[in-house]
């Protein structure tokens, strides 16, 4: 009964007051979309942004594990492309150290041009990459 008291006292047979009413309403209608659609777009956009990070950490991560598949690709082509230092690794592999000192010394003993040592590559990649002994490292724990 109160709204109907304020329709007929204000707006029933007041133009002004109508045309202001719609206005009103279309005004307040406009700002609630507009203010919608801005946060949908803030949103959107910090999301976006968020997911653009992530992406680049990914292939950045990538990135490092492909090279580090590809330096052991060519460790493991350098043992192979030499045939002694292949043969070696293969024994050292395969058997207890302590019989992988026997074997290297019988061979050196019997072959004077014997110079290709496991041990002496393996530490050699190990110095030569860094990662390797972190790697080394923090597998023991």
């Amino acid at each position: 009964m109160f709204i109907r008291s304020i329709y007929r006292n204000y707006f029933k047979n007041n133009l002004f007051m109508k045309i202001l009413l719609f206005f009103s309403v279309i005004t307040i209608v406009t700002i609630i979309t507009f203010s919608y659609l801005m946060f949908m777009f803030m949103s959107e956009s910090a999301v976006q942004r968020q997911l653009d990070i992530q992406k680049r950490a990914i292939e950045s991560v990538s990135d490092y594990i492909g090279s580090k598949y590809e330096s052991v690709q060519a460790m493991v082509r350098g043992i192979y492309r030499d045939e002694e230092l292949a043969s070696n690794t293969s024994f050292f592999l395969e058997h207890p150290y302590q019989d992988y000192v026997n074997y290297r010394l019988d061979r050196f003993y019997t072959e004077n041009n014997s110079s290709t040592d496991t041990v002496l590559y393996f530490r050699n990649v190990v110095d030569d990459d860094p990662d390797i002994r972190s790697l080394m490292l923090y597998s023991c724990s």
